[in-house]
C-alpha cells in the first residue's frame, strides 16, 4: 500500500485483492461487510482512482501502489485450489 492521502486501507486493500482473484461475489462475505458496504467501498476507490468501470481500477490500483500484480499470482500459487491447466501443457 502507497503512503499519503491516496493509500488505502487494509479493508480496501483486501477487496481489491479479492476482486483481483475474481471473487467478486465472495468478497463481502469475506470482508465480514453487507454486499452494500462492499459496493460503496468499491465506488468510492473507483472515485479516487478515476477509474470508470472495474477493469480499469485494477490497472490504476497497481499504478497508485495499492496493489501489485505479483500478489495475486503468489496468492493463487499458493491457493488449496487448483489452477486451471495450461492449454499445450503436458
Amino acid at each position: 500500500m502507497s503512503t499519503g492521502d491516496r493509500s488505502v486501507s487494509g479493508q480496501e486493500h483486501e477487496l481489491l485483492r479479492l476482486l483481483l482473484l475474481g471473487q467478486t461475489v465472495a468478497a463481502a462475505a469475506a470482508l465480514y461487510v453487507s454486499t452494500r458496504t462492499a459496493e460503496g467501498m468499491l465506488a468510492r476507490l473507483r472515485q479516487r482512482a478515476g477509474a470508470p468501470t472495474l477493469y480499469a481500477l485494477g490497472a490504476k490500483a497497481e499504478q497508485l501502489g495499492w496493489h501489485e500484480s505479483g500478489d495475486v499470482v503468489s496468492i493463487r500459487r499458493n491457493s488449496a485450489e487448483p489452477l486451471d491447466p495450461i492449454p499445450g501443457a503436458a
